[in-house]
C-alpha cells in the first residue's frame, strides 16, 4: 500500500460534518500510515477560526480539535525543507505554496497525495513531470458509488 500524505481539506472532515466526513474518518482509522507536513497544524486551526467566524463553530470545540490533533497518529514532517519543493510545484501549477507543500511532501516520500480540494486535484500537470497526479479520491467516489479506498490508489505518480 502506498504511504498517503492527507491535506487540511481531508483532516477538517475528521472533526467537522462536511461531504464525505465519513471516508475521511475511515481513511483515519483504516490503519494505512498518513503522513502531513508539520503547516496542516497551522492551517487547520485557520479553517478552525473560519468555521468560528462564518458557521458559529464554539470556540471551546475548536480548541478541542486542535488539543485532538496533537494526539492523532500522523508521521509529521517539517514544512521548512519542503518549501523548495513547493514554491517550485506552485511557480508551475499556479497553485498557492500552501496547497504545494502537501504535493511536494507526497513526491518527496513517493507516495500519494489524498485531497478533498477539486482545484488541487484537478491540477494542470505535465506528463513528462515527476509531480504525482493529484486527484480528488472524495469527489470520485462520489461519482461512482465506490469507497474512498478504492479511489485512493487512482492518484498515483506518473
Amino acid at each position: 500500500m502506498s504511504l498517503q500524505v492527507i491535506d487540511s481539506s481531508v483532516a477538517i472532515k475528521w472533526y467537522v460534518p462536511e461531504p464525505h466526513d465519513a471516508e475521511a474518518i475511515r481513511l483515519r482509522t483504516g490503519g494505512v500510515p498518513l503522513h502531513c507536513p508539520d503547516f496542516l497544524k497551522i492551517e487547520l486551526a485557520a479553517i478552525l477560526w473560519k468555521k468560528i467566524r462564518r458557521d458559529g463553530l464554539p470556540r471551546l470545540e475548536a480548541v478541542n480539535i486542535l488539543d485532538d490533533l496533537a494526539k492523532i497518529a500522523v508521521n509529521w514532517h517539517p514544512s521548512d525543507p519542503l518549501v523548495p519543493a513547493a514554491f517550485d510545484l506552485a511557480d508551475r501549477t499556479n497553485r498557492t505554496v500552501y496547497d504545494c507543500l502537501y504535493l511536494a511532501l507526497a513526491v518527496q516520500l513517493d507516495g500519494v497525495m489524498v485531497t478533498a480540494d477539486e482545484k488541487l486535484a484537478n491540477l494542470p500537470i505535465q506528463r513528462h513531470s515527476s509531480v504525482p497526479l493529484v486527484r480528488a479520491a472524495f469527489d470520485l467516489a462520489d461519482r461512482s458509488n465506490r469507497t474512498v479506498y478504492d479511489c485512493l490508489y487512482l492518484a498515483l505518480a506518473v
